[in-house]
């Protein structure tokens, strides 16, 4: 017997491109394909428009690999999230980051859309704000 949460039917919303509030649940850690990286799956879920406070996609999840991670060989791309739970945080040769810090932060994030093996879904595209006041 397969039974279906919440979460499970909301997993397929593809949500219109834009700026979203989202609280970050977990950051995993494993072993990329070829085993020459670690990968780092992050998994949040939507809680309103960043730009408008609409919650028509509240509760979305936006989660793990492909949809949204790190990965060590691409460090960069930490930056931008880095700066938007921390804007004090000088990112610099010997900064050293705690993936996990940012498990129960909220963030805003831009979510894009993309088609991946002939399914459209939702993409974070690396780029991220502190969290700010809303213009409803």
């Amino acid at each position: 017997m397969i039974e279906f949460t919440r979460e499970d039917l909301l997993s397929s919303t593809v949500v219109k491109p834009g700026w979203y509030r989202v609280h970050i649940k977990t950051v995993g850690a494993q072993l990329s394909k070829n085993g020459d990286s670690t990968n780092y799956p992050v998994e949040a879920v939507i809680l309103f428009n960043a730009d408008d406070g609409s919650e028509e996609f509240k509760d979305v999840p936006i989660n793990g690999i492909p949809t949204w991670f790190f990965n060590s060989k691409g460090k960069w791309a930490m930056v931008g999230i880095i700066k938007a739970v921390d804007p004090t945080a000088e990112v610099g040769p010997g900064f050293r980051f705690n993936e996990k810090g940012l498990e129960g932060k909220e963030i805003d994030v831009f979510i894009d859309n993309e088609i991946y093996e002939g399914t459209p879904r939702n993409r974070v595209k690396n780029m991220y704000r502190a969290p700010r006041t809303v213009n409803a």
